[in-house]
């Protein structure tokens, strides 16, 4: 009920600033309700404007409903460049526009690799996992922890650390309690960007067990991976489609079914029995990462594409 009182105020706030700063292109994040809110100003305030539509996923996947498809399909039709993170999410945008079949670039978001998120000279905890991300459904979090007694049988040293907070905050902990984790994990709570380098580059595995949700909200293509490769960790996450612009199976991490708390375990258990395949996965995904996703080089696409909306 709140959304159509935030687009309001959002419409207001952005006609101040285009009137203010004779903006010519609006780079909205999000179709719905951004990408709405950019398409009211240029019918209403000024038809000159460009607008640029990125989706990051949840927007693109989740909102089934036909009246919410019926929206999107007309914001993405009514804007002059879309971008989406993964290769994936282009197929379903076409899906949504057919038969029309906008052009939509992949560009996923930039790290700082140079200046914040790079590896520590100091050597990580052993036996050490992390997550970072809200905690709601599609994080699969559950899975994660239901996963660990099978992992400890193993690895009895073995400690997650778990940052970030949202609705199933409650829920974690009381699974925790349940199966007499809390020696085990921890519940940092959110903790501000600039500090998450220090604690992904003291961890050797960062896990990111996503899944579908019920109502079919899904990543795109996570930043918080690229950011735990930038600094050193190793990788485990899920078959979630177009995981594989930033992870490739057994080369630069691992890649395990969704909502399967033994795969997680067995792939975390593989690991921790082989150091040698943390160090080469994750010394192979940060030099892949580091070339597809430095926030230079994705900053220098978007410049492009600003330049290109110029000249059309």
């Amino acid at each position: 009920m709140l959304v159509p009182f935030f687009m309001g105020f959002q419409f207001i706030s952005a006609y101040r600033v285009i009137k203010a700063e004779n903006i010519s292109v609006i780079h909205a994040h999000w179709i719905i309700p951004q990408g709405l809110t950019a398409c009211f100003l240029r019918f209403f305030i000024n038809h000159k404007l460009a607008i640029i539509c990125t989706s990051h996923g949840g927007d693109l996947f989740s909102l089934r409903g036909n009246i919410s498809k019926f929206i999107k399909r007309n914001v993405l039709l009514n804007t002059q460049a879309i971008t989406v993170v993964n290769s994936i999410m282009a197929e379903e945008v076409y899906s949504l526009c057919y038969p029309f079949r906008p052009k939509v670039s992949v560009i996923p978001m930039g790290v700082d690799f140079k200046n914040t998120f790079s590896p520590s000279s100091d050597e990580k905890i052993p036996f050490s996992l992390i997550f970072v991300g809200r905690l709601v459904e599609k994080k699969g979090v559950s899975y994660l922890i239901n996963a660990l007694p099978i992992i400890l049988n193993k690895f009895p040293n073995t400690h997650l650390t778990i940052i970030g907070t949202g609705p199933e905050l409650e829920h974690l902990k009381n699974l925790v309690n349940k199966l007499k984790l809390n020696a085990n994990v921890d519940f940092l709570g959110a903790v501000p960007n600039a500090e998450l380098p220090k604690y992904y580059q003291q961890h050797q595995i960062a896990v990111f067990p996503f899944i579908i949700a019920e109502n079919g909200d899904r990543e795109g293509l996570p930043v918080v991976i690229s950011e735990a490769i930038g600094c050193g960790c190793c990788s485990v996450t899920t078959n979630l489609p177009g995981i594989e612009d930033i992870i490739i199976h057994e080369r630069s991490g691992l890649i395990v079914e969704q909502k399967n708390n033994l795969a997680l375990a067995d792939a975390i258990i593989t690991l921790f029995s082989n150091p040698k395949l943390i160090h080469n996965y994750s010394s192979v995904a940060y030099d892949e990462t580091i070339l597809k996703q430095d926030s230079r080089s994705i900053a220098k696409n978007y410049a492009n594409l600003i330049e290109a909306l110029f000249d059309n």
